[in-house]
């Protein structure tokens, strides 16, 4: 029998009954100290390589553990995404004021050209008014004051073919009806003459600088409408008190110009008409319908509104 393999038989591992976490931290020291012992001798073999004047490199330090490393690179890459949304946060932020400034800058500017296009043409309406007032012809349609007053400038001067020019497409087949064009305007022309239209005549003088209710901005809708209401209540005929009236311009998109509409007593045109199809048929006597001052309907006694309603139509009264 052999004496020493009796006693290698007899020989234990130790290190296996050592507690789980002290034969873990063992085997790190031991992993540890062999890693630093290969990185110095590493260095050593590279330091002992150098050239002469090459400087010696430090010994490197201690590596850093996994869950170390990892923390690191979700702090830079959290520090990263912070820089970005701070980033884009800035950028928004000056993308919306911009947008704000542009949109303020953009509203102001077209406020400030409808004013100046308005004041525009106030001063025109005041020359073509002068010009009426002097007999001068005026024909001028590219606006609604130069419609109005192309209007009037044609009944003033007993031009029954400038009055149905000046009228808009509907307008005119309201007055000619079953009638040829040319019956219709020589038929009126000749009326004009002898005088029996100089009352309608002698009201639309009176229309001169008329109080603008309404006009519309740029770009003009077609059959959209300008508002215009004389400013003191005009004489009636039968002895029937003072009212005001209203003559409504239209746009008319087909020949891109401005005619107009309608023309009646105030308390039969509703100033909140925005378009030429809202205008309703004159009618009068029990059938007429009045609007207040503030374009409402209002409710009126059948025996107070059996009334002669007439406007300076080519049509005479009606």
């Amino acid at each position: 029998m052999n004496y020493e393999e009796l006693e290698a038989g007899r020989r234990r591992n130790w290190d296996k009954l050592k507690p789980p976490a002290q034969r873990k931290a063992e085997e790190k020291a031991k992993r540890e100290a062999e890693l630093k012992a290969a990185e110095e001798e590493a260095l050593r073999v590279r330091n002992e390589s150098r050239k002469p004047g090459d400087p010696i490199e430090p010994p490197p330090g201690a590596k850093k553990g996994f869950f170390r490393r990892r923390q690191e690179r979700m702090d830079t890459r959290r520090a990263e995404d912070v820089a970005k949304f701070r980033q884009i946060r800035n950028r928004s932020i000056a993308a919306i004021i911009s947008l704000v400034v542009l949109f303020s800058a953009t509203t102001l500017i077209r406020r400030l050209n409808a004013v100046a296009a308005y004041e525009e043409q106030m001063e025109q309406y005041s020359r073509y008014v002068s010009l009426n007032m002097m007999g001068e012809p005026v024909q001028v349609y590219d606006s609604p004051f130069g419609a109005l007053e192309s209007w009037r400038s044609a009944w003033m001067r007993h031009d029954a073919w400038g009055v149905w020019n000046s009228m808009s497409p509907t307008q005119q087949g309201n007055l000619s009806r079953a009638k040829p064009m040319n019956a219709t305007v020589l038929e009126y022309q000749q009326r004009l003459k002898s005088g029996h239209l100089d009352e309608y005549v002698d009201r639309i003088r009176q229309f001169d600088y008329m109080d603008v209710i309404h006009v519309p901005g740029k770009p003009w809708r077609d059959g959209e409408l300008a508002i215009f209401r004389t400013r003191t209540p005009i004489a009636q005929g039968n002895n029937q008190p003072g009212m005001d009236w209203i003559v409504a311009t239209v746009w008319c998109a087909d020949i891109k110009q401005w005619r107009v509409a309608d023309y009646r007593e105030a308390p039969f045109f509703s100033i909140k008409w925005r378009l030429e199809p809202q205008i309703l048929p004159r009618m009068g006597g029990m059938r007429a319908v009045r609007f207040n001052r503030d374009g409402s309907s209002i409710e009126t006694d059948p025996v107070k509104t059996q009334v002669e309603t007439f406007s300076p139509s080519m049509g005479g009264e009606r």
